[in-house]
């Protein structure tokens, strides 16, 4: 595999705009000040290559939520547990693009293993790394 030229899914990136951006919009979304995330782009080196998967990021963001989404409902109706991650997703994910399309995705695709795992006593740290998620 060629390494100077990027995978189809990923982002090169020249300096941390893009890791800075996410972390903002995660921050934002849990009610963290400005303030922060413009002391933490400060100690950030400006001019180092980063690879970043977009997808592997999204996919283990979303599966650590749906984890802890679902592990207070196991054992309970799967539809009512795909309502409730969808929900969350949503709700979580909105200010992504396409957001709600990578959600429905997420849920018919990856969420049955997820699932399967917390049942069969994967302990819920570890279910997303053991999916290839994080």
């Amino acid at each position: 595999m060629n390494r100077n030229r990027p995978e189809e899914n990923e982002l090169f990136i020249l300096n941390d705009n893009f890791l800075i951006f996410m972390a903002m919009l995660k921050w934002v979304s849990m009610g963290i000040a400005f303030y922060y995330f413009c002391a933490m782009s400060a100690a950030i080196p400006a001019k180092e290559k980063v690879v970043v998967s977009h997808d592997s990021f999204l996919e283990c963001e979303m599966c650590k939520m749906a984890v802890q989404v679902v592990v207070p409902m196991l054992g309970g109706d799967v539809e009512d547990i795909k309502s409730a991650v969808d929900a969350e997703c949503k709700k979580e994910f909105k200010s992504v693009p396409f957001g709600t399309q990578e959600c429905k995705k997420f849920i018919d695709e990856k969420l049955d293993p997820i699932i399967h795992e917390l049942e069969n006593g994967t302990a819920p740290k570890d279910v997303c790394t053991k999916l290839s998620m994080c």
